[in-house]
């Protein structure tokens, strides 16, 4: 793939297509085992693709996810056995811990809980202020789905201040 062409699905999807000579996206979706409509919704932005699709389709291109996505946003059964996967559950039981099962920015209960009995709350990196070991729990922050999506699109100084205030 071209370094300055945009990074969108539509462009992987194509950029797929195009390495495998496939002629449609329905060629496109039997090779992934998806539907064609699965395809038209992900183009148009209705779906969205999974961790195992994007996997997936970046093993097709010969890229490594890994350099695309930055592993603390995978959930913890797609991080490898590696040193750098041991910290990273490390960093999220401490901060599952550190949180009390509460969402350090809206204050409230993690939505749901997991079959382990932990609660499910996101590990958010906070890049302003973080220290230069990138892997401390000074670094991050657990969040509910709802808030660590609108600290990403919104990033509201008055949020990235209160939660560095509450994780340092």
């Amino acid at each position: 793939m071209n370094d300055k062409q945009e990074f969108t699905w539509d462009v992987i999807l194509d950029e797929v297509k195009k390495v495998y000579e496939l002629k449609s996206d329905n060629a496109l979706a039997e090779k992934l085992g998806k539907t064609r409509s699965f395809i038209s919704a992900v183009r148009v932005g209705r779906k969205n693709i999974s961790i195992e699709i994007a996997e997936q389709l970046f093993h097709l291109l010969g890229m490594n996810i890994d350099d695309y996505v930055h592993p603390l946003f995978l959930p913890l059964k797609n991080i490898k056995n590696t040193e750098q996967g041991i910290e990273l559950h490390k960093i999220r039981e401490s901060l599952i811990k550190r949180s009390a099962g509460y969402c350090e920015l809206c204050e409230k209960p993690a939505p749901f809980i997991l079959s382990d009995q932990s609660p499910y709350l996101e590990s958010t990196f906070i890049e302003q202020d973080a220290s230069s070991n990138k892997y401390e729990e000074c670094n991050f922050a657990a969040l509910c789905p709802n808030c660590n999506r609108q600290l990403d699109i919104l990033k509201r100084e008055e949020d990235i201040k209160k939660l560095l205030a509450k994780i340092k």
